[in-house]
């Protein structure tokens, strides 16, 4: 079905941005502009795909600082969509924010930040007496393991305990999102028993098996924004999120991330670090593999995973299908909330998940 709408893309010519950006094109007729620092790079990007799409939407380019507040709110006009496909600053962010909701634009995200939820928590009661809709991470993890965790307490009567573990591995993350990478390393160590705690170091570490063909790895909880509330959402006595990394070197520096000496080296010369061992030293097989174990009352379980061996297109999958979403149900209510709070109210999404080529199965 094709839509009239306009969507703007900040981030958009960099590798999830230009999925998202084609993927909208199979079924948006209006525009989609890609905006960000590098105006020719956006313009390069717009041409390719104005190209491939030629009966499909217009594609356009547009400069943008997302570290100027003014800038940011300025290239909002006469949009219906935005999507962040980039770090955008806390400042940034409560001015796009406070833009959406005076104009009644919808936002969407598939980018993980420290902090982020506790800006939008901030802005919960005005969210909700606006006419916008705020997904966060709507793409692949974070994103899919929420969701996950809820269709799968559903199925299980009582359920009190969940495990969950996810790997993705590839060498395309770009240098954006090795940054949003490294950023997270503080959340690793966390388990929630009737209350989230820091688990203690020698029994952090655990080696999981990991579905389509993604094969065995080490893996460390980490507490993750869009698990936060989910125990006392469902009722959970126990949650732990376990997560593997690219390979050794990659954990090896996320682990020295904690270590307040080691981050006295500034932040760019780190990145460069992680980024360069990302990039030649992840080794095959890619993709993206999410399992869990729910436990419930009188013994019940069940055991789910979820795989996908395009690590890019499982994450511009389900941003997409939401993007869909909000662009076409005047229905939804307006507030705010991880992907998984509104996939799980669209009846629809799992069925498009399997035509994206992701399996989900039940054991």
């Amino acid at each position: 079905m094709a839509m009239d709408r306009r969507v703007l893309i900040l981030g958009g010519y960099g590798e999830a941005g230009r999925r998202l950006a084609a993927m909208l094109g199979h079924s948006l007729t209006g525009r989609i502009t890609l905006a960000g620092r590098r105006l020719k790079e956006a313009e390069e990007c717009a041409h390719r795909l104005a190209r491939e799409f030629r009966r499909g939407p217009c594609y356009a380019a547009q400069a943008v600082n997302v570290s100027e507040p003014q800038q940011l709110t300025e290239c909002l006009t006469d949009i219906d969509l935005v999507i962040v496909a980039c770090h955008v600053p806390p400042r940034s962010l409560d001015a796009l924010i406070a833009s959406c909701v005076d104009r009644g634009i919808d936002y969407l995200d598939i980018t993980p930040q420290p902090g982020k939820a506790e800006r939008f928590e901030a802005w919960r009661s005005i969210i909700q007496a606006s006419a916008s809709r705020f997904v966060l991470d709507a793409g692949a993890d974070p994103g899919l393991p929420g969701w996950l965790v809820r269709r799968a307490v559903s199925m299980v009567a009582g359920a009190t305990d969940v495990t969950i573990w996810a790997r993705y591995r590839s060498r395309a993350i770009g240098w954006g999102g090795s940054a949003d990478i490294l950023r997270e390393a503080g959340s690793t160590g966390w388990v929630y028993q009737r209350g989230w705690y820091r688990e203690r170091p020698w029994r952090q570490l655990c080696y999981r098996s990991f579905s389509g063909g993604l094969g065995r790895a080490l893996c460390l909880p980490i507490r993750a924004a869009e698990m936060e509330g989910l125990p006392g959402e469902l009722r959970l006595r126990r949650l732990r999120f376990d997560h593997a990394g690219l390979n050794p070197i990659t954990d090896l520096l996320m682990a020295l991330e904690t270590v307040r000496l080691w981050r006295l080296w500034p932040f760019r010369i780190r990145q460069r670090w992680f980024y360069n061992a990302m990039r030649y030293l992840t080794r095959r097989p890619f993709g993206l593999s999410i399992s869990l174990e729910v436990r419930g009352n009188a013994e019940q379980s069940l055991r789910q995973s979820l795989w996908h061996d395009d690590l890019y297109h499982a994450t511009v999958a389900p941003a997409a299908i939401m993007a869909e979403r909000l662009l076409v149900s005047e229905g939804m209510p307006a507030d705010y909330g991880h992907l998984g709070f509104w996939a799980v109210q669209d009846a629809g999404f799992e069925g498009r998940l399997l035509r994206e080529g992701f399996r989900v199965v039940s054991e």
